[in-house]
C-alpha cells in the first residue's frame, strides 16, 4: 500500500512539473522580461490552490463524501446545463 501511494504523489508531482515546464515555455518569448513570467506565477498560485484543496479533502471522512455525492452530483450537472442557457454560458 505505500508503495502505491508513493507512486501516485511521484505521478502527480510529475505531472504538476511537466505541466509547469510547458506553461512555462509557451510563454517565454525571444527577450524574457519579468511580464513574460506571469502565466507561470498565475499556474504555480493555482497549483498551490489545488494543493491545499487536495489536503483539506484528504482529511475529510469517506462517510461525508458518501453522503455528499449525489447532492454534488446534482449541482455539478445542473451548472453544466446552465452553460448551454443563452446569456448564462458565454
Amino acid at each position: 500500500m505505500q508503495l502505491e501511494r508513493k507512486l501516485l504523489i511521484f505521478s502527480a508531482a510529475a505531472l504538476a512539473g511537466l505541466g509547469l515546464l510547458m506553461v512555462y515555455s509557451s510563454s517565454i518569448t525571444a527577450r524574457p522580461s519579468f511580464s513574460d513570467q506571469k502565466y507561470l506565477t498565475r499556474q504555480l498560485m493555482f497549483m498551490a490552490a489545488g494543493v491545499v484543496a487536495a489536503a483539506v479533502a484528504a482529511r475529510v471522512q469517506v462517510d461525508l463524501w458518501r453522503k455528499a455525492a449525489v447532492p454534488f452530483f446534482a449541482l455539478v450537472t445542473a451548472l453544466l446545463v446552465a452553460v448551454l442557457i443563452p446569456g448564462v454560458g458565454s
